[in-house]
């Protein structure tokens, strides 16, 4: 196992505890069996382990990969408390080669098993004990996101909750749950990407956003696509969660949006700046990702927060008994719209119209890619029955159109003929 190096100024006990909670770390729960660990022994080892995350320095092959951009990103931060690590993932862009793929690894571990991200259970210490007592320790992230946005959720805790959501949208390597829920689809949709990632470099979100336009398209399998509706309900609300977003839209938010970005509590207000503005967002990529968010919105209306919220009561009186999501509310609300019998919450009525308008430029700046994603469209719309009927009515006058000129044809061919 390579446990028996001697380190000059530690005890050799030191480096086994050390090694040996290493090799937990990085192997399966299969591969320490199979090294003949005792259950004793992996218990007192999963204790250091805890006790390592706290100080980088009790983990020797990231603290020597990192020393240089600790100095130079973290040197006034205090060791103890997993800050310096911590220091080291809020700066993980301006990390340098060697210690960004250790702050990737470790990251990827700490998803997988949260009981290892020191800052995440101090911080939240209370609330894991107030919602989370049943859950299991690999589970505990996951359920401090379900009750994330409890009346009764520390603030602190909240504002650390947020900073591994944003961290798991980053890679859909970083988020457990989501990567095993997509497992056939991701290599289905979005192989292109898959070529182009490394091992341990983040994908920026574009396989989370490759994924939510399948969402779009309803083309994802269920367990896939019941994960990345919950992605979308929350990148909705915060802007921050949605990596290619903020990647493309930076400069315009700021041009744009600095109020609504500045806010202390984001309830989709950025999301929904972006949209009125659509027409002066100057960047092509920026412009696409507001494209693609409409087009999600289409979908399901639970990812559009402000029209959801304006059109709350309506669909509790109108659409109560349509299930949601697959654009099934947002079809019952537009044909609520046009009918004259209907009377909509002002609001809405007015939210609703903003949409169609947006809808129809996204149709002109953002035409369907071939037939299929015409037909998907087509299906998706909540105008589908009306589109349809026009589409059968113009393959119905086509068909009579060449039937005519066939006998046309012919009976000239015939004339020609007799001459």
């Amino acid at each position: 196992m390579g446990c028996f190096k001697s380190t000059s100024g530690r005890s050799l006990m030191v480096d086994v505890v050390i090694c040996l909670s290493t090799t937990v770390r990085n192997d399966t729960l299969q591969d320490v069996k199979e090294q003949r660990v005792s259950i004793k022994c992996r218990k007192q080892l999963r204790v250091e382990e805890v006790e390592m995350s706290e100080d980088i320095r009790l983990e020797p092959e990231l603290y020597d990969s990192c020393k240089p951009d600790i100095t130079r990103l973290c040197q006034n931060v205090a060791f103890g408390n997993a800050q310096v690590i911590e220091c080291l993932k809020e700066n993980k862009r301006q990390l340098t080669q060697r210690c960004h793929q250790k702050i990737f690894k470790l990251q990827e571990v700490e998803m997988v098993d949260p009981e290892l991200d020191y800052q995440l259970m101090r911080v939240c210490k209370h609330m894991i004990r107030r919602f989370c007592t049943e859950s299991e320790g690999k589970n505990t992230l996951q359920c401090l996101k379900q009750n994330k946005n409890s009346e009764l959720m520390d603030p602190k805790c909240k504002q650390m909750i947020t900073k591994r959501q944003i961290t798991q949208n980053t890679d859909y390597r970083l988020n457990p749950v989501l990567r095993k829920a997509c497992k056939a689809d991701i290599p289905k949709f979005c192989q292109p990407i898959l070529n182009q990632a490394t091992p341990d470099s983040e994908l920026e979100g574009q396989v989370i956003g490759c994924l939510k336009l399948k969402y779009a398209d309803q083309r994802l399998s269920p367990d896939c696509e019941a994960q990345i509706q919950v992605i979308l309900q929350e990148s909705a609300l915060d802007y921050r969660l949605d990596p290619q977003l903020q990647i493309h839209c930076t400069a315009e938010i700021s041009r744009l949006c600095p109020e609504e970005a500045a806010a202390q509590e984001q309830t989709g207000q950025v999301e929904e700046c972006l949209k009125v503005n659509l027409l002066k967002i100057k960047q092509d990529g920026c412009k696409k990702e507001v494209l693609n968010m409409l087009k999600e919105s289409k979908a399901d209306i639970f990812v559009d927060p402000v029209l959801h919220t304006a059109c709350a009561l309506d669909i509790k009186h109108q659409c109560a008994a349509i299930p949601p999501g697959r654009g099934r509310q947002m079809s019952c609300l537009m044909e609520a719209l046009q009918d004259k019998r209907v009377r909509l919450q002002p609001e809405c009525k007015k939210r609703l119209q903003d949409r169609i308008d947006m809808w129809s430029y996204a149709a002109k700046v953002a035409p369907a890619e071939g037939f299929s994603d015409l037909a998907m469209q087509v299906m998706t719309s909540p105008s589908k029955n009306y589109i349809l009927m026009v589409i059968s009515g113009g393959v119905a006058l086509l068909f009579l159109m060449g039937l005519l000129c066939g006998r046309f044809t012919k009976r000239v061919t015939q004339e020609l003929k007799d001459r």
